[in-house]
Formats: structure tokens, sequence, C-alpha cells
């Protein structure tokens, strides 16, 4: 099934001889396009380029930052998160065995308690 344009958040990016020096965000793209034609009036075409970009709502993150609003790809802020949690993990000393075998230890009280069964060693 193809997305839907209204699907998206739309980023116009503002490229002055070939460094990106601002992007945009807007939630549909006719504003994006609107912004886009904008500033491209006072551009230099033959070295300034804007672009228009979809973001899809499903692969990205927005964190708030000091300087503004950071969107990133949900894989790398799941992944950052993910590996903070292994470095307290493992400042604390729990290694991966310690908790694998925690977890198993859980699993079995679980079993026992909800349904009355014994797990095998």
């Amino acid at each position: 099934m193809k997305n839907d344009i209204n699907e998206f958040l739309w980023a116009v990016v503002e490229v002055r001889s070939g460094i990106p020096v601002s992007v945009k965000v807007f939630s549909e793209y006719k504003l994006a396009e609107e912004y886009s034609e904008k500033i491209r009036r006072n551009m230099n075409l033959d070295d300034d380029e804007t672009g228009i970009f979809p973001i899809n709502f499903e692969e990205v993150m927005f964190m708030e930052t000091e300087a503004g609003v950071l969107i990133k790809p949900a894989e790398v802020l799941v992944s950052q998160a993910l590996d903070k949690i292994g470095e307290s993990l493992r400042a604390d000393g729990i290694t991966p065995e310690k908790w694998n075998k925690r977890s198993r230890d859980i699993r079995k009280q679980l079993l026992e308690e909800m349904y009355g069964l014994k797990a095998e060693a």
C-alpha cells in the first residue's frame, strides 16, 4: 500500500554554496513547498538549493535539545538507549550471564505462582 502524502512531515533543507544551513519541518507538503519557493527567491540558484524531504512518523523520533528539536532515525535512538542501559548494567556488575540466570529464576517463579507448575532444572 502506497503511503498517503498526509502521513508525513516535510523537511525543507536550505543549502548555501553546498553547505546545509537550515532545516524547517512542516506538517503539510503545500506549506513546505511555499516556504521553499519563498527562500529560493533570495538565493543564488547557481550555488544554492533547497530540497523537500518526507519524514515518515514510524521511522523517526524527536528529541528536544537546547538548540531545538533533533530528528533522528528511531532505530538510532533505540540503539543508543540500549547501549546506555548496557553500560549502566555493566557498571553495576551485572553480566549477561547474571541477567539470563535472574530472568530464568523469575520465569520459574511465575510458572509456579500463576500456574502451579514446577519448572524443570
